[in-house]
């Protein structure tokens, strides 16, 4: 390719007066195909890959409303990162739709495509050209390896931070060119930048891509250009050092020990080869990709020669194009944005992840628009035959992305996919095993629990989660064995202690039930379950104040935690406080109404209370609800109503 002109952002042309005529079909042309690319997400579920953590079981979250937003911005990190918009997002989602799934996946599908038509509006200011722009844009909208970063509820952070990055891009474009109120589109784009940041910490490249823009656009005052980004440069450092902290604090960030630096290398030049091949050769996708297993002491063959063939692309490239100031601006965007996530310092247990490439590969889509233009205009390709070859991947892509939301339907249905292509991940086969325990599959979760733990033995995940089934079954000894096996690997994990503390209750051993619910409440006082499970032995101990307490403290965590209602009315009943019962026994059947426990309680309570109506009508809807009751009891209702009905 011959050394590029000078790009020019693009001013207004004969072409923008008439934007209706063709912008706009192009937009609506993208609208569709990506709408159509990913209507299977508008049906799709939760998934239990970190949808717990991020929604389900995040208290604030739930809570979220106009008073306590700011308290998103208090919390250290949630789930290993510092997240406060993304998890703010979130929170107005729950307070607008509650935990009905489709509707999460909708915003996050919305947020796709305003980045898509972002990007389109972004490459029209660097090629000045509506049809670059718009295979561009479909290329980043379609291409399979987005699917995770916008079908994944918890991803949230990836869609919004982009949203927020190419808005900055957009505002920084206006301050280049504009000569009067310079200062406000600086202004904005450094809040945009902030804005990014509070989303996901991986806008921490802004600075360095505006760098590159300046190159892209020829301007050559480098201490002006230096001036313009040393504010970003700064709140990068910041949070990039933030996001570290968050991470360190929640052990994200890991150094396994079994691999070298040398084999991070390795592995890291093998992570950079997969996203390059994978752009143009989207197969074996997974949600998670971990690391190999070694075979006679050694990784399979392509991991050696994962770094051949990227000094082979490298010497291609840079020998053939090493003028061409289009493919400087693509490989360093590609570059930038894929150099902090390859592993070297290791986050998690996955070798890449697909969801990275979110905003890395703008800089690859830049060089396929290059080398389509090289080809029109240099090597003469007929226009047609490029426009069918381009249709011809976007439809292809197109079918994939379709095909990838599908299976992001649900925990079984990632997770089965995920197995099939990496059958040696015992994290797949745990969150499976997980997802068949709550549909109480136990036979099923118990299979895959074995493997887990057969593929990483003491997998702490794994054996809390199988105490679960042998405590359920009644092994106890069993299920103490893997819980005190699961706390060795992992003490600072609450699971291991709590599953422990429940089969120790059962037991009768009450006072080591309590020092592990209590060493819970140590880690983290606001475990409802921790401070429910407590209650519940307090109250069976005959320390009833003591259970009352930790039964208020549930109710002001979660205000609509039925069992918590439940549970308190029952020890009133213990002592004798019929009245109090009443008032949480009713609020409890106010929030479950086909709790037939609940109803059962309720006419025990109205019986002591002397309200024979009322028990008679809660037992009957016990009764309805499939809950045994005897006709003695039912009787005995009836006749005291009798009595009391009755004249002397």
């Amino acid at each position: 390719m011959s050394k590029d002109k000078k790009q020019p952002l693009s001013n207004k042309t004969k072409h923008q007066k008439k934007w209706w005529e063709t912008v706009f079909p192009n937009l609506l042309l993208i609208v569709i195909l990506t709408t159509v690319s990913y209507w299977p997400t508008f049906k799709n579920g939760w998934t239990n890959w970190d949808d717990n953590g991020y929604v389900l079981d995040n208290e604030l979250v739930k809570q979220t409303n106009r008073s306590n937003w700011t308290e998103h911005f208090k919390q250290s990190s949630v789930m290993g990162n510092y997240h406060p918009i993304a998890m703010l997002s979130l929170g107005v989602d729950y307070a607008n739709f509650g935990n009905h799934a489709p509707s999460f996946h909708r915003t996050s599908f919305f947020l796709h495509l305003f980045n898509t038509l972002l990007l389109f509006f972004i490459l029209q200011q660097l090629f000045n050209s509506t049809a670059w722009s718009t295979l561009g844009a479909l290329l980043f909208s379609i291409h399979p390896m987005h699917v995770e970063s916008v079908a994944w509820i918890s991803e949230r952070k990836d869609v919004l931070y982009v949203f927020f990055y190419f808005l900055a891009i957009l505002a920084f474009i206006q301050y280049n060119k504009l000569s009067s109120v310079k200062w406000i589109w600086y202004a904005i784009t450094l809040l945009l930048f902030i804005m990014s940041n509070l989303s996901k910490a991986q806008a921490v490249t802004l600075p360095v891509v505006l760098f590159l823009m300046d190159y892209w656009v020829g301007k050559k005052n480098l201490l002006k250009n230096v001036l313009d980004k040393l504010p970003f440069i700064v709140l990068s450092v910041f949070f990039g050092l933030l996001a570290i902290k968050a991470q360190r604090e929640s052990e994200a960030i890991n150094f396994i020990p079994i691999y070298t630096w040398m084999d991070r290398i390795l592995f890291a030049t093998y992570a950079l080869f997969s996203y390059i091949y994978k752009f143009i050769f989207p197969i074996q996708l997974a949600a998670f990709h971990p690391y190999p297993l070694k075979t006679s002491d050694n990784y399979p063959v392509l991991y050696y020669l994962a770094p051949v063939a990227l000094i082979l692309i490298t010497i291609i490239v840079g020998y053939t194009f090493f003028r061409s100031r289009l493919v400087h601006f693509g490989v360093g965007v590609f570059l930038v944005n894929v150099i902090l996530i390859l592993q070297l310092l290791p986050v998690g247990n996955a070798i890449f992840a697909e969801r990275y490439t979110y905003l890395a590969y703008i800089g690859l889509i830049i060089l396929i628009i290059g080398a389509l233009r090289y080809l029109k205009d240099v090597k003469k390709i007929n226009v047609q035959q490029l426009f069918i070859f381009s249709a011809g991947i976007v439809l292809f892509f197109s079918y994939q992305t379709y095909s990838r939301v599908l299976i992001w339907n649900n925990s079984e249905s990632l997770w089965t996919d995920v197995i099939s292509t990496y059958n040696y991940a015992p994290n797949a086969h745990n969150n499976l095993g997980s997802y068949y325990q709550k549909k109480e599959m136990l036979d099923s979760a118990m299979i895959h629990f074995n493997i887990a733990l057969s593929l990483q033995k003491d997998f702490p995940e794994a054996l809390i989660n199988r105490s679960d089934i042998f405590r359920v079954r009644g092994l106890l000894d069993s299920a103490i064995a893997d819980c005190n096996r699961a706390i060795r690997v992992r003490p600072q994990d609450e699971g291991g202690y709590m599953n422990r503390g429940i089969a120790l209750s059962i037991q009768g051993k009450y006072g080591e039930a309590l020092k592990d619910f209590n060493q819970v409440l140590s880690m983290n006082d606001n475990n409802i379950k921790a401070h429910s499970n407590r209650a519940n032995l307090l109250a069976l101990r005959g320390e009833y104040e003591a259970s009352l307490n930790d039964y208020a403290r549930v109710i002001a965590l979660d205000p609509n935690y039925t069992e918590a209602y439940a549970n308190r009315a029952r020890t009133y009943m213990t002592m004798k406080k019929y009245n109090e019962a009443l008032i949480d026994i009713n609020r409890a059947i106010l929030l479950n109404p086909d709790n037939a426990d609940a109803y059962l309680l309720s006419a025990d309570v109205n019986y002591n209370l002397g309200n024979y109506n009322q028990a008679l009508e809660a037992a009957t809807r016990a009764q309805s609800l499939g809950k045994p009751v005897s006709d003695a009891f039912i009787q005995q209702l009836k006749a005291r109503i009798s009595q009391v009905s009755s004249p002397d």
